[in-house]
């Protein structure tokens, strides 16, 4: 199960780039209020293959 840590709309909103350095090195993070909550998650960029090059590679073998 995932660590997820909680902030409060104020300490998000004052705290900004710490909450996504905390999302990107810690994991999810949660700002909560009474009316619910939101997560932030962290979701590296994945790389980009040329076309061919996939092509060139084939499918795994089974």
């Amino acid at each position: 199960m995932e660590d997820v840590h909680a902030w409060t709309p104020a300490r998000a909103k004052a705290d900004f780039d710490q909450l996504l350095d905390a999302a990107k090195t810690k994991g999810p993070q949660r700002i909560s209020d009474d009316e619910g909550s939101f997560t932030v998650r962290y979701s590296k960029a994945k790389s980009r293959e040329r076309v061919t090059d996939f092509l060139i590679k084939g499918l795994p073998e089974a």
